[in-house]
């Protein structure tokens, strides 16, 4: 007797190669039989006829362990297809927190409650700083669940009190200099503290982690002398694990700033640190190589040439040896620049005024609006990275698409502005005067020929940079701004699918699934297999569809009908169970 058999699909099972109708049984946890399964009785019984059988996608870039403890059933995502995500990369994760807990901007709106917002906005991993034991209460009452961990093993435990989907968990870098340096951890560790960072790392490799992830352009990571880096990575080469690393990017490292400095400096010394230590690395969200030093990260020369000068820097390292793998973020639904509230522009102000409404009232003061203005023409905003900042030279893209005043619906700021005869500052403000939650888009610069060199790498996997939420994210309902609730939390998996990569649906489905699980070592998933955990969609082909809203977010893909994790129905034609069957996924290899 199966516990559930999947009967009549077309199973594409993750390897690239063509699918074949056929049924599949699962029994307990696993996939036991591929094959005719007519006479077979089952206590659930589900016709594929016409529809796909695929593994579940993993997640490998995924910062859902930071989100997890809040919103446990991960709904965001299986919405999308995800049944495994691979976390703690950039540095962050949410362990171990023996002595302090570094903000890593999930959990926010507890820390609002003790410590006000940092005033030039939210800066990448330039997170607050609290007593672990400070902080639990006012997270518990927060978030109404437990803060009940504190070393890296506990919160593996954690996970396996009940989770969405399974989780693969590299320690954060950053995390771990936070529980040694203490408040003043933007700066080089002493020998005695590097050590002691060292003995905490072997801690958390020996209680699962998979590797470590290292935030280069991010505090503290960033702020780690070179000879700390090699250290740590010497100490996950003994374990044969994996170093993960968001190369340095930007401009400013160590407390320096140096404007000529290119994304190509920053993968060739990643690539470096893998050559002398000898560890296996991973790149995360592979970018194209900058031309122009000192670029926003994200903002690089957009054509095939330049993407292909990245693979070409890795696949030079590979043939001395270097065992590295890497992912991309392919579509256009990359998190961070899709922050539509206009006001997001002008964070910190809005911060000082208690959030949207506060700014919205303040600028109907004729002094405070002068002063603003005054103070941003005079290039003294106080946001300090371009999505909290107004900057005179890109705001006339911004396009308006949702807000009060309908007439200006479709219109770029600087069609307002030539309307009202008024410049992009003084009718951005206008609108905010009016509408506080007014939502403007810019749309990102994609170039589909850099997609299409990455997408098409045979061992390519994919990412959505984000966290995982329920579909009633409170969030993004709160009287702040939105700070992760982005298109890419709830649909970006299903995005890859619709582009034009000229590639076969089954050539995408193994880039969603089984190279991540190459990639990362993860066994027994990824594919379709008699032995191999059931992690398993059925996937309705001709609807579907990924739904992308940037007004509202929190939109479910169409076409997912089926996801099952470790052989429990998670998602059923639209209604999540909130059975929670996911788990940490451990890795347990022992030292050298």
């Amino acid at each position: 007797m199966f516990d559930i058999i999947i009967r009549g699909g077309t199973i594409v099972d993750g390897s690239g190669k063509q699918g074949f109708v056929s049924d599949l049984g699962i029994e307990d946890d696993k996939i036991t039989a591929i094959s005719n399964l007519s006479t077979g009785k089952a206590k659930k019984t589900i016709n594929a006829t016409g529809l796909y059988i695929t593994p579940g996608f993993i997640d490998s870039h995924s910062h859902a362990d930071a989100s997890v403890p809040m919103w446990p059933d991960m709904e965001s995502a299986l919405g999308q297809g995800i049944t495994t995500c691979v976390t703690g990369h950039c540095g962050i994760s949410l362990a171990p927190i023996n002595k302090y807990w570094l903000e890593q901007g999930f959990e926010s709106p507890a820390f609002d409650r003790i410590i006000p917002p940092y005033p030039g906005g939210p800066l990448p991993g330039a997170g607050r700083i609290l007593p672990t034991d400070d902080f639990a209460q006012v997270f518990e009452e927060t978030f109404k669940t437990a803060l009940d961990w504190r070393s890296f093993g506990e919160f593996l435990d954690r996970l396996d009190t009940g989770i969405g989907a399974n989780m693969v968990c590299h320690v954060g870098h950053k995390q771990l200099r936070q529980q040694v340096l203490g408040i003043d951890s933007g700066r080089a560790a002493s020998d005695d503290e590097l050590k002691e960072i060292g003995s905490l790392l072997r801690e958390c490799l020996e209680a699962g982690a998979w590797g470590l992830g290292f935030g280069l352009d991010y505090f503290s990571s960033g702020d780690a002398a070179q000879n700390e880096l090699l250290y740590l990575m010497q100490i996950v080469k003994e374990y044969d694990k994996l170093v993960t690393a968001h190369v340095q990017s930007r401009a400013i490292r160590r407390g320096k700033n140096n404007p000529r400095h290119l994304y190509g400096e920053g993968l060739i010394e990643f690539l470096e640190l893998g050559k002398e230590s000898g560890a296996r690395v991973h790149i995360s969200h592979l970018n194209s190589i900058s031309t122009s030093p000192g670029n926003e990260p994200g903002i690089y020369l957009l054509n095939s040439k330049a993407a292909e000068a990245s693979l070409a820097i890795i696949e030079h390292y590979r043939k001395t040896g270097i065992r590295v793998t890497w992912d991309r973020l392919c579509a256009p639904v990359i998190p961070y620049y899709y922050f539509p509230l206009l006001a997001y522009k002008f964070r910190p102000y809005a911060d000082d005024c208690g959030g949207p409404e506060g700014f919205s009232e303040a600028l109907n003061s004729g002094w405070y609006r002068q002063t603003l203005i005054k103070e941003i023409r005079d290039g003294n905003h106080r946001g300090k990275l371009s999505f909290v900042s107004f900057n005179f030279d890109t705001a006339g893209d911004l396009t308006c698409i949702k807000t009060t005043e309908n007439n200006i619906t479709g219109l770029t700021l600087s069609q307002i502005a030539e309307k009202n005869g008024k410049n992009l500052l003084e009718s951005a403000l206008d609108i905010l005067s009016i509408d506080p939650y007014a939502k403007f888009h810019r749309k990102l610069v994609f170039s589909p020929e850099t997609a299409k060199v990455f997408a098409r790498c045979d061992d390519v996997s994919f990412g959505t940079d984000n966290g995982a939420y329920n579909y009633d994210h409170a969030q993004l309902d709160a009287p702040g701004f939105i700070s992760h609730g982005t298109p890419s939390a709830f649909c970006q998996m299903i995005a890859y699918l619709e582009q034009d990569y000229g590639l076969s649906f089954e050539q995408m489905i193994r880039r969603l699934s089984a190279n991540a699980a190459g990639s990362f070592g993860i066994s027994n998933r990824g594919t379709l297999q008699e032995g191999y955990f059931a992690d398993i969609l059925v996937i309705n082909k001709e609807k579907l569809c990924s739904n992308f809203n940037l007004i509202e977010p929190r939109t479910q893909p169409s076409g997912i009908e089926y996801v099952i994790v470790n052989g429990k129905i998670a998602l059923e034609k639209g209604t999540f169970m909130s059975n929670r069957p996911g788990k940490s996924i451990r890795s347990y290899k022992s030292k050298d």
